[in-house]
């Protein structure tokens, strides 16, 4: 274990004397001796420099490879990407569970796709389309009108909307899915 989570220049030092991101592979290092099952880690890599983060994300996952459950805390939201199932809280309760594709689906509605076309009267075009649930976004840059659109499934409903703009006249310049963030689904489900 010393090896394998670089500790080996510390084994003669006290703990307490270690700085924070030596002492957080040490307590990895001492929750993993015993080989358990299930591994309970709160914020593992809160004080570790980046590579380490690096190096416990790629440990967590060989070790979700051996068949080892982990259950873990983070404020880290690009972290939580990497869990197979979360349960996001505020204030001390749930307010989302599932897969991270799960949870910014339920924070949204749906999917969000971006349209950027010229033409006026796009807008009222687009409420004629059944795939577009909702117009989020609606700027305009000269004469290009940049949307941001909530959509069911991004995949197929994007196609159907360039198309059914250009039939109506729309240049379309770009048409494109918005991947949101863990971090923007939290925030939009905790303050709405």
């Amino acid at each position: 274990m010393l090896e394998e989570f670089m500790l080996e220049e510390f084994k003669y030092r006290l703990a307490g004397k270690l700085s924070g991101g030596t002492k957080q592979r040490l307590a990895l290092a001492v929750a993993l001796i015993h080989n358990p099952r299930l591994l309970v880690v709160d914020e593992p890599t809160a004080g570790v420099d980046p590579p380490i983060r690096r190096y416990f994300w790629d440990y967590f996952r060989r070790l979700r490879k051996e068949g080892i459950t982990i259950l873990l805390t983070t404020h880290y939201m690009d972290e939580a990407e990497h869990c197979d199932r979360l349960a996001l809280m505020n204030r001390g309760k749930i307010v989302a569970e599932g897969s991270p594709v799960e949870i910014k689906r339920f924070a949204f509605k749906g999917e969000i796709v971006e349209v950027i076309v010229n033409g006026e009267g796009v807008s009222e075009a687009l409420n004629e389309l059944s795939e577009v649930k909702e117009v989020l976004e609606d700027s305009k840059d000269g004469a290009l009108i940049r949307l941001r659109l909530l959509v069911e499934d991004a995949s197929q409903d994007l196609l159907r909307i360039t198309k059914a703009l250009e039939r109506r006249g729309f240049k379309v310049y770009r048409a494109s899915q918005v991947f949101v963030s863990l971090e923007d689904a939290f925030i939009k489900l905790t303050t709405g």
